[in-house]
C-alpha cells in the first residue's frame, strides 16, 4: 500500500510538473485569458454573455411585481419556472443536435423573444378584467424566465468547461 501511494504521489508530482513545462514554465494568471486571440474572444464573448444574461434574470426576477397580479402569485411562478429549467437543461445540453452552443444560443434566442413578446403584449392591455394581452404577456415573461433560468445555470457549467485546465483555477 506504501509503495502504491508513493508511486501514485510521484505521478501527480510528474503530472504537475508537465503542465508547468508546457505552461512555459509559470503558473497561468489573469493576463492568460486575453493573450491568446482564442481565448481572448471566448473570454469576451463569456464576459458579455454573462452580463447580459444576469441583468436579464435579475430584472425578470425584480419586475415580478410589474406584472399584472398578485406579487405573490407572480413571484410563485417564477420561482417554479426554474424548476423544470434546471431539470431540462441538463438533457438539452448532453444531446447530439443542441450540444452546449446550441443549447445556450436557441435559449437566449427564446428567452428574449418572450421577453420582448411580453413588453410588446403588455403594452396593448386594457384597464378590463382578464384581458387577453394582460395574460400573455404574463405567459411570455414566465417562459422568458424558464428560458433564461436555464441559460445562467448553463453559464456556469460552459465557463468552467471551455477554459483549458491551467487557466481554469
Amino acid at each position: 500500500k506504501e509503495n502504491l501511494s508513493n508511486e501514485i504521489i510521484e505521478q501527480i508530482e510528474n503530472n504537475q510538473k508537465a503542465a508547468k513545462e508546457t505552461a512555459g514554465g509559470k503558473s497561468a494568471s489573469f493576463g492568460d485569458l486575453f493573450t491568446n486571440p482564442n481565448i481572448r474572444k471566448i473570454t469576451l464573448n463569456l464576459m458579455y454573455n454573462w452580463f447580459v444574461n444576469s441583468m436579464v434574470y435579475y430584472g425578470l426576477a425584480l419586475n415580478a411585481g410589474s406584472l399584472p397580479g398578485s406579487d405573490i402569485f407572480n413571484n410563485s411562478i417564477n420561482a417554479i419556472m426554474e424548476w423544470p429549467a434546471y431539470i431540462i437543461f441538463p438533457f438539452c445540453i448532453d444531446s447530439k443536435l443542441l450540444g452546449r452552443k446550441g443549447t445556450l444560443g436557441c435559449f437566449l434566442i427564446f428567452g428574449g423573444l418572450c421577453c420582448l413578446a411580453s413588453t410588446i403584449a403588455l403594452e396593448f392591455q386594457t384597464c378590463e378584467e382578464g384581458d387577453i394581452f394582460e395574460t400573455t404577456g404574463q405567459i411570455f415573461a414566465y417562459l422568458g424566465k424558464f428560458a433564461l433560468s436555464g441559460t445562467f445555470a448553463l453559464d456556469y457549467t460552459y465557463s468552467g468547461e471551455i477554459y483549458p485546465s491551467e487557466i481554469r483555477s
